[in-house]
C-alpha cells in the first residue's frame, strides 16, 4: 500500500513538472544508505549480468542484487581505500571486485581523496 502510494505521488510530481507518464514499471529499491538504487527487477535472474562502479566502502547494492535475483555483479573501484575495504571483505560467490575505473579514456588516473 505505502508503495503504491509513494508511486502515485512521483507520478503526480512528474505530471506537475510536465512529464507525462505513460507507462508504469515496478520499481525496486536496494542496497543501504547511500548505496541506494532504484531497478527496474523484472526479468532479472540468475542469468542477469550488473555492472557497479565507484563502489566506495559500500557493496549493499551489490550484495542485494546478488541474495535478491542470483545476479553475477562485477563491481568496480580503482580507488585504494576502496580496494582495502574490499579485501578486509568476504564477497559471496556471484559477486566479483575489480579494482579498475570507467572512464572516456585508456590509461592511469590520479584520484583525490573524497
Amino acid at each position: 500500500m505505502l508503495k503504491k502510494f509513494k508511486n502515485s505521488v512521483r507520478r503526480k510530481r512528474l505530471e506537475k513538472s510536465g512529464i507525462g507518464v505513460d507507462i508504469q514499471i515496478p520499481i525496486a529499491m536496494y542496497g543501504d544508505g547511500e548505496g541506494v538504487w532504484a531497478v527496474a527487477p523484472e526479468g532479472l535472474d540468475s542469468n542477469s549480468v550488473v555492472f557497479s562502479f565507484g563502489i566506495g566502502r559500500d557493496l549493499s547494492f551489490d550484495l542485494a542484487m546478488v541474495e535478491m535475483h542470483g545476479a553475477e555483479v562485477h563491481a568496480f573501484d580503482p580507488t585504494p581505500a576502496s580496494v582495502e575495504w574490499v579485501r578486509a571483505q568476504t564477497l559471496p560467490k556471484g559477486l566479483t571486485f575489480h579494482e579498475l575505473g570507467l572512464a572516456d579514456f585508456d590509461g592511469d588516473l590520479e584520484f583525490l581523496a573524497p
